[in-house]
Parts: C-alpha cells; structure tokens; sequence
C-alpha cells in the first residue's frame, strides 16, 4: 500500500510540477491614447521569450513598453523594455535569451485616438 501511494505522489507531483516545452499565444486588441496592460506573459518557468508586436492601424503610430516583475504578487517592476514608437503598419520584434522575471506585462498605447495592435509570443525553457 505504501509503494502505491508513494508512485501516485510521484504521479501527481510530476503532473502538477512539470515543465512544459513552450507556451505560444496570439491576440489583437484595441488601445487608446493612454497606456493599457494589454498581455499578462508568464516567464517564471520559462528563460527565453520571442515577442512580435504589430500596429495595425492604418495611420496612427503606436508605443510600447514592457514590465518585468521578479513575483507574480509583486506591484513593483523593472521598466525591461521603455517606451519605442511603432509605425502604423510596422512590427517590431523582441528577443529575450535569458530572463529571472516571474511575469512580463505588455503596455501599448496610440499617439492619439483609438487604434488596433496585434501581439503574439513564444516562451521556451
């Protein structure tokens, strides 16, 4: 009885602790003239993140900036990325080889009025 309750918390603690390889994600949104959290990004099991940011507003230029925070409770962070334009239509992309933080966030904004974005990441190990 013993061996068998010791191989299901093996089980279950390999279930619920295991690494994954990766974590991918897509999404489009609308922003205004101020700042937005617009992407919570979960690097805590992750040391490498791939990030692509698109303006697709036909006219307007839009900014960007991004958050890291060492925990995921955490209201203090590190400005990782400040603030860069992106011309309406453009991407910008960034690359991320080794990073401790918990949690990234994505802020974007528009240089006036409403406009859209798209955003997509990939985290791996």
């Amino acid at each position: 009885m013993k061996r068998i309750m010791i191989v299901l918390f093996i089980i279950i603690a390999t279930m619920a602790y295991g690494k994954r390889t990766f974590e991918s994600e897509y999404w489009t949104g609308t922003t205004t003239a101020d700042y937005v959290e617009q992407q919570y990004i979960p690097t805590q099991e992750y040391q490498q993140a791939f990030i692509i940011i698109h303006n697709s507003s036909g006219s307007e230029t839009m900014y960007y900036k991004i958050y890291g925070y060492a925990h995921n409770g955490a209201t203090y962070y590190e400005e990782f990325v400040t603030e860069i334009s992106i011309a309406a239509g453009a991407s910008e992309t960034i690359k991320i080889a080794n990073t401790a933080y918990s949690k990234m966030i994505i802020y974007v904004k528009q240089n006036s009025g409403a406009g859209t974005f798209e955003i997509s990441y990939n985290v791996k190990p």
